[in-house]
């Protein structure tokens, strides 16, 4: 390795990202340990009267350094379902394409019992997405029941959305 002086820069060293340098070897964290992590939050209300699954406000991206990493998703928000006993939903969206869901009925349906009242939703799922893309998770919301709205994150407080890779 080179090491330049410059008396404009000072000291500088050769960028290194994308070529090995000679007895050196990159440090990786150990098995289980944080990498990074990123926050997010909304405000906004989703409401939705479908029983498909909708994207909300609640979004976040991360950018994993290994492709083996795990990402930790945790999210805290609030759940409104209408006041004829409609039930709502959440789910988890990677990239258009559903990895989270709650309970499955016989009709397969997915839900959380929130009827007629704001009702604190939270859940922790842990991703495998074996890549080092940008990679995006939003929250979606449904309504369980024909013609019951679902409404969340909004009306009683913040919503959050954290990321944490997790090294293999």
């Amino acid at each position: 390795m080179t090491i330049q002086i410059n008396g404009a820069n000072g000291l500088t060293f050769p960028d290194t990202s994308s070529q090995a340098v000679a007895g050196y070897t990159p440090v990786r964290p150990q098995s289980g340990g944080v990498i990074q992590t990123v926050q997010a939050t909304a405000s906004t209300q989703t409401v939705t009267n479908s029983g498909s699954m909708v994207n909300t406000a609640l979004t976040a991206s991360i950018t994993p350094k290994f492709s083996t990493s795990k990402i930790l998703i945790s999210v805290c928000t609030n759940l409104y379902g209408g006041t004829g006993g409609q039930l709502a939903a959440l789910g988890l969206n990677r990239n258009s394409t559903l990895v989270w869901y709650p309970n499955v009925d016989s009709g397969g349906k997915y839900y959380m019992n929130s009827t007629g009242a704001w009702t604190p939703a939270s859940f922790v799922y842990l991703d495998s997405p074996a890549t080092t893309s940008s990679t995006t998770y939003t929250v979606q919301v449904a309504a369980y029941t024909a013609g019951g709205s679902a409404v969340n994150q909004g009306g009683n407080g913040i919503s959050v959305i954290i990321l944490q890779e997790i090294a293999a």
